[in-house]
């Protein structure tokens, strides 16, 4: 866990000390509904379950080359789903028979890489496609018994520490003024390695892979203007020390 922190405090300080040679960056919150994919241990039976809510909050830093979008970012993500236990089901796990929800909460690390199509000068639509490497926090189980948090080595003993998200998003921009947008748009983020920790006979643990279906909202802050502006302004520095050398000739 300690290098996990290392890691994420390496990406925040990096983050701030090359902000002022960025494109843009972005903070967005996003909301929709989460749910797993899980196969019954021996078998390649699926597990019904139903979806529950599913949360992330996400920062952005990011680059354009042309038309060419490559962002890199800080996201916290809950995802989960909700199992109706059989009464054979609750009887092994000493519970009664009804709804078990499961949710488990992830601090991501998001790379993604996208195209920008412009329509006039204040719409853009940006689709991309990423992957990110989640530390997985915790897992909070309620059921009409109880509630159980498991998380630090409690939670290891089951599940992952860490394991990889693919998403796909759609961010529509709509431009208030030279620098401040307003995004918003779909994205799918699909564990593309099993959250469960397998030990000895790997059959005996289920797959699990999380997904969510969200709707992101947020804001945009494009720096271009202001390397453009730089840029110029050094540009014309060099001209009139090229003048003034002139003249001194």
């Amino acid at each position: 866990m300690k290098a996990y922190v290392i890691i994420f405090l390496s990406f925040f300080l990096s983050e701030s000390l090359f902000a002022q040679d960025v494109d843009f960056a972005s903070i967005q919150y996003g909301i929709g509904f989460s749910n797993a994919r899980n196969r019954e241990p021996y078998t390649t039976a699926i597990i019904k379950t139903n979806p529950v809510v599913g949360r992330h909050v996400q920062g952005n830093i990011g680059y354009r080359i042309a038309n060419v979008q490559i962002s890199i970012g800080l996201s916290y993500l809950t995802t989960g789903y909700e199992r109706d236990l059989s009464s054979s089901d609750a009887a092994s796990l000493g519970l009664r028979q009804g709804p078990l929800y499961e949710y488990f909460t992830h601090l991501t690390l998001p790379f993604s890489i996208g195209y920008r199509f412009r329509f006039g000068e204040k719409l853009a639509v940006v689709p991309a496609v990423g992957v990110e490497l989640s530390y997985n926090l915790a897992r909070q189980q309620h059921t009409n018994d109880s509630t159980s948090n498991q998380k630090g080595e409690e939670f290891g003993k089951n599940y992952s520490s860490s394991n990889f998200f693919a998403s796909a998003q759609i961010g529509i921009e709509y431009r208030f003024s030279r620098k401040l947008s307003l995004v918003a748009g779909p994205e799918a983020i699909y564990t593309i390695t099993d959250i469960v920790h397998k030990r000895g006979n790997a059959t005996y643990y289920p797959d699990e892979n999380n997904y969510a279906y969200l709707f992101n909202a947020g804001i945009k802050w494009d720096f271009a203007t202001r390397k453009t502006q730089k840029g110029n302004k050094k540009s014309l520095m060099s001209t009139e020390q090229t003048e003034q050398k002139k003249t001194k000739q």
